[in-house]
C-alpha cells in the first residue's frame, strides 16, 4: 500500500512539473505562424524532371530543454521546431513560390535560424537506364548569426540578419 502512495505522489509531482513547464505552454500555445509577418518569399525556377523542397529551422530561447554534457551535468538548451511548407511546380515553366514566417509566434517565440531550398530529382532514366533517384542539391541561409553545423556547408560572405 505504501508503494502505491509513493507511485501515485510522484506520478502527481511529475504532472504538476509538466504543467507549469515550457512544454505544456507549448502544448497550449503551438508553433503558429498563420497571419504573422514579415515574410521570407522563395521563389525559382526548377529544371525537368525535378521538384522543389524548402524548409526552415526556428530556435526558442524561452522554451529550454535539459541535456546531459560528457560529465553528466545537465545544462539548458535551446529548442528548435521545422516549418515544411507544401511547395508545387508549375508542370509547364517550372516556377515556384512559397513564403516562410520570420516569426513562428507561440508561447515559445520561435525565431527563425535557417532556411533550405534544394531540388530532388523525381526521375532519372532519362539520364541512366534503371537508375533510381536518390538526392539533389541545394542551399542553407543561415539567419541571425546561425551557427554552421554540417561541415559540408560552404560558408559565404553574405549575411542576412533582421
Amino acid at each position: 500500500m505504501k508503494i502505491l502512495k509513493v507511485s501515485l505522489l510522484l506520478l502527481l509531482l511529475s504532472f504538476i512539473y509538466w504543467a507549469f513547464s515550457d512544454t505544456f505552454f507549448n502544448w497550449l500555445f503551438p508553433f503558429s505562424s498563420t497571419g504573422k509577418g514579415p515574410w521570407i518569399t522563395v521563389e525559382g525556377i526548377v529544371p525537368k524532371y525535378t521538384e522543389p523542397y524548402v524548409s526552415a529551422m526556428y530556435k526558442s530561447k524561452t522554451c529550454l530543454d535539459y541535456e546531459l554534457d560528457a560529465g553528466m551535468s545537465p545544462h539548458k538548451v535551446p529548442t528548435y521546431n521545422v516549418l515544411y511548407p507544401e511547395v508545387k511546380a508549375d508542370p509547364q515553366t517550372g516556377y515556384f513560390q512559397t513564403k516562410l514566417p520570420f516569426s513562428g509566434g507561440g508561447w515559445c517565440k520561435w525565431k527563425i535560424e535557417r532556411a533550405y531550398v534544394s531540388v530532388d530529382y523525381t526521375d532519372v532514366s532519362h539520364l541512366v537506364k534503371d537508375a533510381i533517384p536518390y538526392g539533389g542539391t541545394g542551399l542553407t541561409a543561415f539567419i541571425n548569426d546561425a551557427v554552421q553545423t554540417n561541415l559540408s556547408e560552404t560558408a559565404a560572405l553574405n549575411v542576412i540578419d533582421f
